[in-house]
């Protein structure tokens, strides 16, 4: 069996990856978060909470482009500048990235499902 693995972004194998739908749920993504914010921000891992405030855990512009970063990459998503200076809580990272997981991950898997279905036309045309 030779399957595609996943890599985080700093280099372990998570397993599988699984491009036609979400990699995670919603706890997933709050794992991630919680991992990269502590990671990027200094900060222990437990004063991570959804309701907790980015300046009050210490991320600053630089850090929150690495939690950016480590995020596009671990869930194979695009994050605009824009979103992503309007985060002010981690729980408002977690929504964001769940929602663009869901809207990134469905278009992909719509696409797949009807090049999947479709069938190769010959030259007349017809299939």
């Amino acid at each position: 069996m030779n399957a595609a693995l996943t890599l985080r972004s700093d280099h372990q194998v998570l397993g599988p990856a699984s491009p036609s739908r979400d990699p995670v749920g919603d706890q997933g993504v709050y794992a991630e978060v919680k991992r990269l914010v502590a990671r990027f921000a200094d900060c222990d891992e437990r004063l991570v909470t959804m309701s907790r405030r980015l300046p009050d855990l210490g991320v600053d512009r630089l850090a929150l482009t690495d939690v950016v970063l480590g995020l596009e990459a671990r869930f194979d998503i695009d994050l605009t500048d824009t979103e992503a200076l309007a985060w002010r809580t981690v729980g408002e990272i977690v929504a964001s990235v769940a929602r663009r997981i869901r809207e990134e991950h469905g278009k992909r898997s719509r696409v797949d499902g009807v090049r999947g279905n479709s069938r190769p036309i010959d030259a007349r045309g017809t299939g």
